[in-house]
């Protein structure tokens, strides 16, 4: 038998607080399809949405959760029933399966919440409140799965005191989520001025409403016992400080209603663990030396004496802030010298039993920074492997720079930081330095880690030398930086190798970066390091793909992730490293969802974690997939920000890239003026340096030709690039280039010519699966591409070929060329370019004044002259005018 009132939403108290900022926050969440709401009691986060449905109406399902649910069957049965409440197509749905007397499985529940679901219009909302009553990991697991399928229309709220199971938490990544944590339930100053008006009548002043803030940490039941300790005489004489007045009551109330009525034995383990940030009864022994602490702990925790658990396990607790900060400052005051021992003690208990970060903040908070800086560099290869760079330079940071200066290896880990961030000129400074002034106190190291100061600042040297411009690299100076590597220096010939390689693909130059990357690979393979494993993926992925083996870039990246998997890091920060690629490949097979998804998963966290280059590239793969998609002005969005950086950073290359992946977005928006402005700066010159970002300068300059009608100076640039990229095996590159030859072709006319090219591209890519290349220029060669699948189509199977042909007919023609240069063809096969020399020939312009108008050669411009004489039959530039003017091509000396 369920107890109804389970599934129902609570009732609304008459007297309640209107949190309105808060659900105006939600009501701008709606749309998530993920809320997680998790503080302590007395937050308010029930009741913040209840307050939330009853003002918007919403469509919801509703389980309030206790300690006797956290069983499979009986969790199902109350989760379908609320669901089932919501609505009669729900009930008819899962009725019948709530039926059954047997247990439920997984396989019975998700499958049907995911079909009820989808069956209804409108939005569900399915709240989950108290989850923390829940420990049982097959639960856990089905929501995992729940949340993998979540249909559109059915949204997933979770009320919690504590954060999310490490098995859900990957979701807060993975969808759009919204997160509404403690510090986001804490009451504002004008929420505190409305609830004490509210509730209890009194009036107080800024400074007062400060201070019950600052105090209670916006805890809502804090301030209630604040309200509660300000009596009608209290108000009439007026409150000086509520800071002051309402914590001395608080703080006598606790010491003399909670604290003194303990047993003495009580009393100084609550004197001696209340310091601590979060105590197991293991840590909480140690420190008071108490060998029944775990029952003391189990009869505060029954008297709920202001002792939280922080996990499902009750294996971790913390006392309430206003408690632990009532006896710490009574132990501070009566015994200093107790507080600072027990915070020295917990860190090094923490330390032992590798709690790293709690280790730390104990230290910190004892300022015994000594023993924080030898913790932080004992567990750099720890953090280092993990790719736990944030929380290293978080704590190195806080260090006083005092003792920092005498650690050269926490400077060379800062200064790696700042070299992952692009602060180059910071980490120049400190690698110089260190490299002039500290080489005495590397000496003063043991021998390994010595060695590793030295390593690692010669590979700084190298990797600050290769982010300050990819193009100028000099890879002599690289190898000879791999020379003064030692030989237990593995990993940092494996990073320098990976520079090299990373500096051949940005030359174009895939084979050599595979070559060094095969190197790389003999330094790698033995080490444990994951994190130069998984960046060895993500180039190597990236320079095969380059090559056109897109299928083995694939498998790169699965591989990838089947590492992490072995090493248990799935849920570390290396995993999203990998989605930069991933969208790349994506992207290439078509599956622009997907694409844009990872992508966008990819740039959270690079954004957070502030990684500039993976910022930067996913943001250029961003642009090209949401044109892809037909979808402008998210495409513009993300220009915009890539622009920004670039231009902030000022770094060469990323202005280069933005400029022309601008011009795609402009060029699709219409604006021609920008590319035209680009075009006549940047004055392309075959002789500079090759680099991919060149070749896809001139593909975008060769776009604009043609959207001009200039398919000849359009193949002319293209059949260039094509030959200099087929050099360098740039086989994907060469697939894009050939679908614009092809567009060229058309243009002028060149059926077969075409038609062999097109055919060529088309077996290429159904050997290795791209997709993309062909349907981002279906609104010009998909007649032709139509035609070429048909003809083979009767002759083999293909599922490749029946997919493409359908992707280019569904394709909503966000191509990369405008059909302009199609559409101003006549029966004369006159180009758009050519009429506008016309145009200039009527109004008596010569050709060099006419090359100066183009900003073409004169040489150029004669040959237009000499295709027209051509195209429309005649012998002198009178005739040509005059046929011009008898075909309306030309009005007069009207003149662009």
């Amino acid at each position: 038998m369920l107890i109804s009132t389970k599934i129902q939403k609570p009732s609304l108290k008459p007297q309640m607080l209107d949190r309105k900022d808060l659900i105006d926050r939600l009501q701008t969440g709606e749309d998530c399809q993920f809320i997680h709401i998790y503080g302590p009691a007395g937050f308010g986060k029930t009741s913040l949405v209840c307050q939330w449905f009853s003002r918007r109406n919403l469509l919801h399902g509703w389980y309030s959760i206790d300690d006797t649910d956290d069983d499979f069957d009986v969790f199902c049965r109350y989760l379908l029933t609320s669901l089932s409440n919501v609505d009669e197509k729900l009930e008819g749905i899962i009725g019948p399966t709530l039926q059954n007397q047997g247990r439920l499985s997984e396989t019975d529940v998700i499958p049907l919440i995911i079909q009820g679901a989808t069956s209804v219009d409108e939005a569900i909302y399915l709240v989950l409140d108290d989850y923390h009553f829940i420990s049982e990991n097959k639960i856990h697991q089905a929501l995992n799965r729940l949340l993998r399928y979540l249909p559109p229309n059915l949204h997933l709220i979770i009320i919690s005191r504590y954060p999310l199971p490490s098995s859900l938490r990957r979701f807060k990544y993975q969808h759009h989520t919204l997160e509404i944590s403690p510090a986001d339930l804490q009451l504002t100053v004008n929420e505190a001025s409305d609830f004490f008006q509210k509730i209890f009548c009194i009036d107080l002043s800024s400074d007062q409403l400060n201070g019950a803030i600052q105090y209670t940490d916006g805890w809502i039941a804090g301030l209630h016992i604040i309200g509660l300790s300000l009596t009608q005489k209290d108000k009439i004489k007026g409150i000086k400080s509520v800071a002051t007045s309402a914590r001395n009551k608080i703080r006598d109330y606790l010491l003399i209603e909670v604290v003194n009525v303990q047993p003495e034995k009580v009393i100084s383990f609550l004197y001696q663990t209340s310091v601590l940030k979060r105590f197991t009864t293991a840590l909480a022994a140690y420190i008071t030396e108490i060998d029944d602490a775990g029952e003391i702990i189990e009869d505060l925790r029954q008297k709920n004496l202001f002792l939280v658990s922080l996990d499902a396990d009750w294996q971790w607790y913390q006392y309430h802030p206003l408690l632990s900060e009532t006896i710490r400052e009574r132990t501070a005051a009566l015994k200093p010298e107790l507080l600072t021992e027990t915070l020295q003690k917990a860190a090094r208990w923490f330390a032992d039993h590798d709690y790293f970060e709690d280790a730390l903040q104990h230290a910190f908070e004892s300022r015994d920074f000594e023993f924080a800086a030898d913790l932080i560099e004992e567990n750099l290869k720890h953090l280092y492997e993990r790719c736990e760079r944030d929380s290293s330079h978080r704590w190195i940071s806080e260090l006083p720079q005092e003792i920092l200066l005498k650690r050269p290896l926490l400077r060379l880990v800062q200064c790696a930081y700042n070299i992952d961030t692009m602060q180059l000129s910071d980490a120049w400074s400190v690698l110089s330095d260190i490299e002039h002034r500290q080489i005495d106190l590397i000496q003063q190291y043991e021998t390994s880690k010595r060695q590793v100061c030295l390593d690692l600042l010669v590979s700084l040297k190298a990797a600050a030398h290769y982010h300050k411009d990819q193009f100028a690299v000099d890879i002599e100076h690289l190898d000879a930086a791999i020379q003064r590597i030692s030989i237990e220096g593995k990993n940092f010939v494996g990073l320098i190798q990976i520079l090299i390689a990373g500096t051949h693909a940005y030359h174009g130059e895939p084979e050599l970066a595979e070559e060094r990357l095969k190197k790389a690979s003999k330094n790698l393979i033995p080490a444990k390091d994951a994190t130069l494993k998984i960046e060895w993926a993500k180039i190597m992925s990236i320079t095969v793909r380059y090559q056109g083996r897109l299928r083995q870039a694939e498998k790169i990246v699965e591989d990838a992730f089947l590492l992490l998997s072995r090493q248990k890091l799935n849920n570390s920060p290396l995993k999203f490293v990998l989605y930069r690629p991933q969208a790349e490949i994506f992207y290439q097979q078509g599956k622009l969802d997907d694409a844009y998804e990872t992508g966008i998963i990819g740039l959270r966290y690079a954004t957070h974690s502030k990684q500039f280059e993976t910022i930067m590239t996913i943001h250029s793969q961003l642009i090209l997939t949401c044109l892809a998609m037909g979808d402008f002005e998210k495409a513009d969005r993300h220009r915009s920000r890539l622009q920004v950086a670039a231009k902030k950073a000022n770094h060469p290359i990323w202005v280069r890239l933005s400029d022309a992946l601008s011009l795609f977005v402009y060029l699709s928006l219409g604006n021609l003026n920008f590319m035209q402005n680009w075009v006549e700066r940047r004055k392309l010159d075959f002789t500079e340096p090759f680099s991919w970002i060149f070749v896809v300068e001139v593909m975008v300059q060769a776009i604009f030709f043609q959207s001009q009608g200039c398919a000849s100076e359009s193949i002319e640039l293209l059949e260039n690039i094509r030959t200099r990229c087929a050099r360098r095996n740039l086989k994907e590159l060469i697939l894009g280039i050939d679908m614009l030859y092809v567009a060229g072709l058309l243009m002028l006319g060149k059926m077969d010519e075409a038609k062999t090219i097109l055919a060529l591209a088309l077996h290429f890519g159904e050997a290795e699966g791209y997709v993309q290349p062909f349907v981002s220029h279906a609104q010009i060669i998909s007649p032709l591409l139509a035609e070429i699948i048909n003809e083979q189509l009767p002759h083999r199977k293909s599922a490749y070929l029946t997919s493409l042909l359908a992707s280019c007919h569904a394709n909503p023609g966000a191509s990369a060329i405008p059909p302009q240069g199609i559409e101003i063809q006549n029966r004369f096969n006159i180009t758009k370019k050519e009429i506008e020399i016309l145009r200039f020939m009527t109004a008596g312009y010569k050709n060099k004044e006419i090359a100066d108008k183009h900003f073409i050669s004169v040489n150029t411009v004669k040959t237009h002259v000499r295709n027209i004489y051509g195209k429309l039959d005649v012998t002198s530039r009178l005739q040509a005018i005059q046929k011009a003017k008898a075909l309306n091509l030309v009005s007069g000396t009207d003149v662009l």
